[in-house]
């Protein structure tokens, strides 16, 4: 797991704190709300749960040292008043670290001209790690968004064949494109469902020869997600605008205008 993030609205009343506990069963959130771990702001990485102008979206990033390989997680949050009245309990969202990474649905070239090969895609997040549904506040508070928990890749394995088959049963035997392969972009991974682009080295590739891509998102424990989509580059040969018999009649003409002048130089030579 590269990175755990809560994300969540404020309320459009500014409350005098927030609260973010977790646990191993989500029906001890819901049942035992104080006898479950709670988040402070020592236990970040990243963010600060002091409430800010309401209306606002606030980012945390837990320490991921909080929690244990091979177990899931459910995790929710409530806001306080500066009475300690508390709001209904947040949506509650899960993840784990055993989760592998999400798969890349959409890699595709959107440029195939030999001095501009790029490819994109969207950078997936973690399998089941986005919360649903809306947290409301009593009274007259309330949130608009969800909490959500975002688990990033810690690296992307681009590669490709001249085998589509390949990619699918022996990836590690398919050519690997890094970061020195490129022309422009990186392979360093992003936010989920941030765009990524890079520009290929064209002196990788032969002309017309069909080559397959795809990708996979790995985690810092090894985890790797579902093999992408295929995406396919063929370059073609440049049309010089000449047919092969024009071009071979221009290399044996240009051949014997070559002799007729070395053999011409050789009587121009004798006569003198």
């Amino acid at each position: 797991m590269h990175a755990a993030c809560t994300i969540f609205n404020q309320s459009s009343y500014l409350a005098s704190r927030y609260e973010i506990r977790y646990a191993e069963e989500e029906s001890s959130l819901i049942d035992s709300w104080n006898l479950n771990k709670i988040i402070v702001n020592t236990d970040l990485a990243e963010g600060t749960l002091d409430p800010v102008e309401g209306g606002k979206a606030a980012y945390v990033h837990p320490k991921p040292e909080l929690f244990m390989s091979d177990r899931v997680y459910y995790i929710a949050l409530k806001a306080y008043d500066e009475r300690n009245a508390q709001s209904p309990l947040s949506n509650i969202a899960h993840f784990g670290k055993f989760m592998k990474p999400g798969q890349v649905t959409d890699l595709q070239f959107i440029s195939q001209s030999p001095s501009n090969l790029t490819l994109n895609f969207t950078a997936p997040g973690e399998d089941g790690v986005f919360g649903k549904g809306k947290i409301m506040l009593t009274g007259e508070w309330q949130f608009s968004n969800d909490v959500l928990l975002l688990i990033l890749v810690s690296r992307f394995e681009l590669r490709y064949s001249n085998d589509s088959a390949v990619l699918v049963n022996n990836w590690s035997d398919a050519e690997m494109i890094d970061n020195t392969h490129l022309v422009a972009g990186t392979l360093e991974p992003v936010d989920p469902g941030d765009g990524m682009q890079v520009q290929l080295n064209e002196t990788l590739f032969k002309e017309e020869i069909m080559y397959y891509f795809s990708i996979k998102a790995y985690d810092e424990a090894g985890q790797f997600g579902d093999l992408s989509n295929n995406a396919t580059l063929y370059i073609e040969i440049e049309d010089t605008g000449l047919s092969g018999g024009a071009v071979a009649g221009i290399v044996i003409g240009s051949m014997f205008g070559g002799f007729v002048l070395v053999l011409g130089g050789y009587f121009l030579w004798k006569k003198m």
